[in-house]
């Protein structure tokens, strides 16, 4: 199954060519609907990829995504749940944050679900 990344490289493939045949932008995005459906990107996009396209050798075009930094687009949840659990000892922190106080115990496992009373006179 292609990522979601692999399908937008594809979808630039298509641009490039069918920009390179002369087909105006609209026309691009109509043909594209009917082959991707759902998952083809928007008329906006086609229009910058077309201007990229129309103004460039094709031979050198670049259509990858370049690096650039800021947060990613997605992670990995489990597997950094995993890691988080392992180097913390979940149900160990929560006992030895709740020991100075009977209180601060009580409310810290009322609120992780625990129903029996924790608190002893």
């Amino acid at each position: 199954m292609a990522t979601s990344n692999d399908l937008l490289i594809k979808q630039r493939f298509v641009i490039e060519f069918l920009a390179a045949e002369g087909c105006s932008a609209a026309n691009i995005h109509a043909r594209m609907k009917t082959v991707y459906g759902e998952m083809c990107i928007s008329d906006c996009a086609v229009r910058k990829w077309v201007r990229i396209f129309q103004g460039e050798d094709p031979r050198k075009t670049i259509l990858r995504d370049r690096k650039r930094s800021g947060r990613p687009l997605s992670a990995s949840v489990t597997a950094h749940r995993e890691k988080v659990d392992c180097m913390i000892g979940r149900r160990h922190c929560l006992i030895n944050m709740a020991t100075p106080s009977r209180v601060a115990r009580h409310c810290i496992m009322s609120t992780n679900d625990v129903t029996q009373t924790c608190c002893s006179s």
